[in-house]
């Protein structure tokens, strides 16, 4: 889906079902063997979605997306950790620590459970 529903209840939106299982959902890399650096990229769907500015950087994602990580503008080897998940993402789906050296490597597809 491409909308997510919000209903007003009082001073406050909430978010229900799915919705609210897609808005919750987060992935969490952890930067290995390298300092934070623009020139690494994490790729959703193949298109840059952030940049590790910090060691560790959390970010949303929805069912089915695929999660991929860039060093080829980065000039030495470095590993990236998934480091948490939410509840509602099969963790078996992803690839709990990748090295990366000048390509790009595919950490997994998110799938809900």
């Amino acid at each position: 889906p491409d909308q997510i529903l919000f209903f007003r209840l009082g001073d406050f939106y909430e978010m229900f079902y799915d919705d609210a299982k897609i808005a919750s959902s987060e992935l969490e890399l952890t930067l290995k063997d390298a300092r934070p650096s623009n020139k690494i990229k994490i790729l959703i769907n193949g298109e840059v979605a952030q940049t590790f500015r910090e060691p560790t950087m959390t970010f949303p994602v929805l069912e089915n997306s695929l999660v991929e990580i860039s060093g080829v503008d980065f000039a030495s080897p470095f590993s990236v950790e998934v480091s948490r998940v939410s509840d509602n993402i099969d963790s078996g789906s992803l690839t709990q620590l990748v090295r990366v050296d000048k390509n790009i490597v595919i950490i997994g597809r998110i799938l809900f459970h």
